[in-house]
């Protein structure tokens, strides 16, 4: 089921002001390669972490000075990383650009659900029998990791 934006939000606040009587075990999945889709994700996993939850995240990206309850299955060594790669002028004046862009989308989906699902790095950790009460998963241009769901219950 998927909230609406405004619904999100309450959550995340929720999450991070209410004093936490128990720790939950937090999954967030962010396996886009772009930067700044990531950024948007980690002060949020961070401030769980902080708040007391074990958070484990699946991300390209690695969280600087992260807590002690704050793990990482990293993608970096199975994704290129994306950085600059779409110049947001050029998508509004453009048109060309626009639909070009549609199609490096296309690319990037791919590829984030081929090189992420078949690393290393996520199949040891789908062969865990770690637990999560809440997942947290990014699903920008594609949805390939929702299967996490089913497979951590």
């Amino acid at each position: 089921m998927t909230l609406f934006p405004y619904a999100q939000l309450l959550l995340w606040v929720f999450l991070l002001s209410v004093p936490s009587m128990r720790s939950y075990n937090i999954l967030g999945v962010f396996p886009h390669p772009g930067k700044s889709h990531v950024d948007v994700f980690l002060p949020l996993m961070r401030g769980l972490a902080n708040k007391g939850h074990n958070v484990t995240v699946i991300s390209c990206f690695s969280l600087k000075d992260r807590p002690s309850n704050y793990k990482e299955v990293g993608l970096d060594q199975a994704l290129k990383i994306f950085l600059n790669v779409i110049d947001m002028g050029e998508l509004e004046s453009n048109r060309l650009y626009k639909y070009t862009t549609l199609f490096k989308l296309s690319y990037f989906a791919q590829y984030a659900c081929e090189s992420g699902l078949g690393s290393k790095v996520v199949k040891d950790f789908m062969k865990t029998d770690q637990h999560f009460e809440l997942l947290i998963i990014e699903f920008f241009n594609s949805d390939c990791f929702m299967g996490l769901n089913f497979k951590l219950e």
